[in-house]
């Protein structure tokens, strides 16, 4: 069995076309290169990450593409967290999208595992603007919902375009959590 049908099977101890299906989601491993103190993962090429895109589009996307987009990334979350794994830094930059419009989170560099009870944790993840209430007051112990958080400010941010709370530090996060502007308007 190889590295990638080993780190599969961990993650998802169904069959291995299942398997496969499913963490297809995040990303396809096509080669894993090694050198002394580093390896290298070589995945599929994706044109765009949303952020990049949002910026470069004239209109935000229409309802219909948000909510595909949405349905994707929240699938892929559950995924994750179906598996006891929390991605703690989901934004924008992070989601990779092709000119077919699959969506596939990236950067799994903060990502950990949980379980109930939930361990002790850093609270210093998520960029500020995705950064849920729990994590800005100093939690150690979380779990799902400091994802679904970034999901839900993603979703926010699809449909204007931008950032809905766009902090400048910690206590002003916290201020325009408790009280966000009123009507944000597509």
């Amino acid at each position: 069995m190889g590295w990638e049908s080993r780190c599969l099977t961990l993650l998802c101890p169904s069959t291995e076309k299942d398997c496969r299906a499913k963490w297809a989601r995040f990303f396809t491993l096509n080669s894993r290169l090694t050198a002394k103190t580093s390896v290298f993962i070589v995945m599929d090429f994706l044109e765009h990450d949303l952020k990049t895109l949002q910026e470069d589009m004239q209109e935000p996307f229409l309802p219909s593409e948000t909510k595909t987009l949405l349905l994707q990334l929240t699938s892929a979350v559950q995924c994750l967290h179906d598996n006891w794994i929390l991605h703690r830094d989901l934004k924008t930059s992070n989601l990779l999208m092709n000119n077919r419009g699959q969506l596939k989170i990236a950067d799994f560099g903060m990502a950990r595992y949980f379980s109930d009870p939930p361990p002790k944790l850093t609270q210093l993840v998520v960029t500020l603007w995705y950064r849920s209430p729990e994590l800005l007051l100093g939690a150690e112990k979380y779990g799902r919902e400091v994802d679904m958080w970034s999901v839900g400010c993603i979703f926010g941010e699809l449909l204007t375009k931008e950032p809905l709370l766009q902090g400048k530090n910690e206590v002003d996060q916290l201020s325009k959590v408790r009280c966000p502007p009123t009507n944000p308007s597509p």
